[in-house]
């Protein structure tokens, strides 16, 4: 009886982890909307973080794209760097004990007006 017990509770926690992996890892943006609405997004996501975090005294590491993502260096990208660079913040290329990593997701809830970050 107590064999079969812990049998089953092995195999549920074994079934159970197969829903815990981490997926996929990095920033990254859906299909952008014209230049002057990623513009946009990229500044209200910089007061954002500058309304959280003093720019100035924060270093940031923007968690990059993942290597097999084809958007990696898109409009988003540069226009949130150069904002956040222009506020105050400094950006690191790695991470690391005194850095804050920020990784983003931009898409579209619908086609043409509603966007998410």
């Amino acid at each position: 009886m107590r064999r079969g017990i812990l049998l089953s509770l092995l195999l549920t926690v074994l079934l159970v982890s197969g829903c815990a992996s981490r997926g996929p890892v990095g920033s990254w943006c859906g299909p952008l909307p014209e230049k002057a609405a990623v513009s946009a997004i990229a500044a209200d996501a910089v007061s954002c973080l500058a309304g959280l975090y003093p720019p100035g005294h924060t270093t940031l590491h923007l968690v990059p794209a993942a290597a097999s993502y084809k958007g990696a260096d898109n409009d988003f990208a540069a226009a949130f760097e150069n904002g956040l660079r222009a506020r105050g913040f400094t950006l690191a290329p790695t991470a690391a004990a005194n850095t804050l990593s920020v990784a983003y997701t931009l898409d579209a809830l619908d086609e043409k007006s509603a966007w998410y970050l």
